[in-house]
């Protein structure tokens, strides 16, 4: 017989997560997860999973709303980065404007950073897998 391995499940069965890549003047929108979350005190960009029949428009927003208090006035239609970062988590991370300025819900930090700033900080594995696409976007949206 043969035995077919995969390391990922089908997209249908993955947990999917989406996050915004949210830009100004140069500086990439981060926030700092919670000393007692997973990947404690690492950086990413604000977002997280789809529940039920969620969009992934309507998950980011929601997402939004919860962690940063703002919802995206523009979502790109197509992911600006996506992939498997554990064998059951699929991520996607899209282009966003927010409605308005960003305030931590949950008390974690928040900041906006430079292409040099992000490059010395600790991200989450996920948003490290992303790293290259997201730095050629932020360099690329410099004013």
């Amino acid at each position: 017989w043969e035995v077919q391995v995969t390391t990922h499940v089908p997209v249908e069965k993955a947990i999917e997560v989406v996050s915004a890549v949210v830009i100004r003047n140069g500086r990439l929108l981060l926030t700092q997860r919670l000393e007692n979350k997973d990947y404690p005190l690492t950086w990413e960009c604000p977002g997280g999973k789809v529940e039920g029949n969620e969009s992934h428009h309507d998950a980011l927003n929601r997402e939004l709303a919860e962690e940063i208090d703002c919802y995206g006035r523009e979502i790109a239609m197509n992911a600006l980065w996506c992939g498997y970062v554990t064998e059951r988590i699929f991520l996607l991370m899209y282009r966003a404007v927010l409605t308005e300025t960003p305030k931590p819900r949950e008390k974690q930090g928040i900041g906006w950073f430079t292409a040099e700033e992000v490059a010395g900080l600790t991200m989450t594995p996920g948003n490290n897998m992303a790293l290259p696409a997201i730095l050629e976007h932020l360099r690329r949206s410099r004013p």
